[in-house]
C-alpha cells in the first residue's frame, strides 16, 4: 500500500522559487534556500556534498521571457547552510553542471540580456575563482545545457540564429 517512500539518498528539487531537500530517512521536505531570491536551476556534486544553483534577483519573475532577470551562480552544502556567491558573469546564469571529479562547474551565461537570449558556456573552479568562457565571443551559436563527459570533455546544446539545434562537443583540445 501507501506510506512514506523509502529513498536511498536525499532527493533535491525546486519548488516555489526555493531549493528543497526531501530527506531519505523521514521523507520530510526541508527548504534549503528560504529567501526572497528565486532559485532557477541546480546541480548536485558527484559526491552529493555540494549544490550549485542559479539565484535570480528578488522581485523579478525569471519565467518572464520579455525580461532579462539578473542571476548568478551560487554554491552551498547539500545539508543546507550558508550559500556562497561563486560567479556573477553577464546578466544571468542557467544549467550548472559539476565535472565528474566535482572540481569544476560549467554553466550557461546570458551576457547581454537581449531577446532572444544568446547563451555562452563558462567554467569555474568549484572552490571559486575567475570564470572562463570556453568558446570565442560573438559567434552565431547560442550554447546551453552543458554536461561533463569522461576525460574533462563537455557536451552541450547549440542553437543557430535560424532555429537549428545540434550538440557541440568540447574536448580539452577545442570545440
Amino acid at each position: 500500500g501507501g506510506g512514506v517512500p523509502k529513498l536511498a539518498a536525499p532527493l533535491f528539487y525546486l519548488y516555489d522559487g526555493d531549493l528543497w531537500r526531501l530527506d531519505s530517512a523521514t521523507a520530510a521536505p526541508v527548504n534549503l534556500t528560504d529567501s526572497p531570491e528565486t532559485e532557477t536551476s541546480f546541480a548536485l556534486s558527484p559526491d552529493r556534498e555540494r549544490i550549485a544553483f542559479c539565484r535570480a534577483a528578488p522581485g523579478l519573475d525569471p519565467a518572464d521571457a520579455s525580461l532579462a532577470v539578473p542571476s548568478a551562480l551560487w554554491t552551498m552544502a547539500a545539508s543546507g547552510g550558508q550559500a556562497k556567491l561563486l560567479a556573477q558573469v553577464g546578466v544571468s546564469c542557467a544549467d550548472p553542471s559539476f565535472s565528474l571529479d566535482g572540481k569544476t562547474l560549467a554553466f550557461a551565461v546570458d551576457e547581454t540580456g537581449a531577446v532572444p537570449t544568446q547563451w555562452s558556456i563558462f567554467t569555474v573552479a568549484a572552490s571559486g575563482g575567475t570564470p572562463k568562457r570556453i568558446q570565442a565571443a560573438g559567434d552565431a551559436w547560442s550554447r546551453f545545457a552543458p554536461q561533463w563527459l569522461e576525460g574533462g570533455a563537455l557536451i552541450y546544446v547549440a542553437q543557430a540564429e535560424d532555429g537549428r539545434h545540434t550538440l557541440f562537443l568540447r574536448a580539452p583540445g577545442g570545440e
